[in-house]
């Protein structure tokens, strides 16, 4: 996908947005995670890495593994890079993991608001409701972050997405980057 969107990654960077490592092969990421090892995830982390900079010029800034699978094996590999954070994870506030009883050096910045295949059919969650029922759960005195999927948000769904954007936009909620919320509190992360 990076090579044949290489000039939308482009594109995204030079407009000034974040870019990040997701994965090199998200199916093989999602199947075979729990029997890689350590020289498997590195590799793994090292092909996404390279070819972003091959693509914009620089490292990615962060990166989220798919479907949320990770463990102490997969933070440590990261560790190895220059991320500034990760969202590997759900939670409520952005921490550093601790392994072995040492505080890593890349805070986690937890996905908070489910995905839209997370909900969509279940207790009477429909795409005409979908986007009322995100809204109702973002609160202005916590974290928020929503993961979007591009195959979904931006194909599938993106009229449903862009009436999402128009009606947060109009209860005044502002979109920031993850970096953004990094920096805002850098002074109480635990």
């Amino acid at each position: 996908i990076g090579e044949k969107l290489a000039d939308v990654i482009r594109y995204t960077y030079d407009k000034g947005h974040e870019i990040g490592l997701h994965a090199w092969d998200h199916h093989n990421w999602q199947v075979n995670i729990e029997k890689m090892d350590s020289s498997e995830i590195f590799s793994s982390l090292d092909l996404g890495v390279n070819l972003i900079n091959d693509l914009i010029g620089i490292n990615p800034t962060c990166s989220a593994v798919p479907s949320w699978k990770t463990n102490d094996i997969i933070i440590k590999e990261k560790n190895k890079f220059s991320f500034k954070y990760n969202s590997d994870c759900r939670g409520k506030t952005i921490f550093f993991p601790i392994i072995n009883g040492k505080k890593v050096k890349q805070p986690q910045i937890p996905v908070t608001l489910p995905t839209y295949d997370e909900v969509i059919g279940y207790d009477g969650v429909t795409n005409d409701n979908y986007n009322d029922y995100l809204l109702s759960l973002i609160k202005p005195d916590q974290l928020n972050v929503l993961a979007i999927h591009a195959e979904v948000e931006g194909i599938v769904c993106n009229n449903i997405f862009e009436e999402f954007l128009n009606k947060a936009k109009n209860l005044g909620i502002s979109f920031v980057s993850l970096n953004h919320l990094l920096n805002e509190s850098r002074n109480h992360i635990t």
